[in-house]
């Protein structure tokens, strides 16, 4: 494909070396831009091209070839890109990410969240705990920890080296749900904000 290359052709119209037509003033006088069997050849083998290619016939009196044709190709297409979603996409998603929340487990009073294909948490605080870091701590990303205190309550956190608490309090409330959003931006730090459910 290429452009119009006529030395009448209306120069950089649509940006440099982007050429298009004019239609011309005789009065100035600025000649029309003259036509190139070349160039009218290449565009309608361009678009005979994309018609033919999906088996269809040109039709003289069809004015929706090209429209069908590329709708065909789509549909035809759309297998592939089914595939792709699947293999792609579907293998984060069974990971959890943005699916199943990631129940945390406290194991010696120690929690360690996973920052890495899973976005969002959950614990259940009936002791108190130290936030561990992530054994892989990304360059950025987001997650996030919903955190509630059992009935009793009264359970207190200690952070690991990488959280910075940004804003908010942990509270250690009977049932208060503490939610944790985690961020992170390089560095290996993790900018903290907390925050409460509120009431229903």
């Amino acid at each position: 494909m290429d452009r119009i290359q006529t030395t009448t052709k209306a120069a950089d119209l649509f940006g440099p070396g982007k050429h298009g037509f004019r239609n011309g003033d005789p009065a100035v006088p600025i000649p029309a831009t003259h036509l190139d069997a070349g160039w009218f050849n290449q565009v309608q083998e361009e678009l005979a091209h994309v018609i033919e290619s999906t088996g269809a016939t040109l039709d003289p009196e069809d004015r929706t070839q090209l429209a069908t044709a590329i709708t065909a190709m789509i549909a035809e297409a759309a297998p592939d890109l089914a595939g792709y979603l699947r293999d792609s996409v579907n293998a984060t998603l069974q990971a959890g990410f943005y699916v199943t929340p990631l129940a945390l487990e406290i194991a010696g009073g120690t929690v360690t969240p996973v920052l890495v294909n899973r976005n969002v948490q959950t614990l259940a605080v009936d002791e108190a705990i130290t936030l561990a870091n992530p054994a892989t701590i990304p360059p950025g990303g987001m997650a996030v920890i919903y955190a509630t205190q059992d009935a009793t309550g009264g359970h207190g956190i200690t952070w690991g080296s990488a959280y910075r608490i940004c804003n908010g309090n942990w509270s250690t409330d009977p049932d208060a749900v503490n939610i944790l959003w985690l961020t992170t931006a390089g560095g290996g730090i993790i900018d903290v904000a907390i925050a409460q459910r509120g009431e229903g």
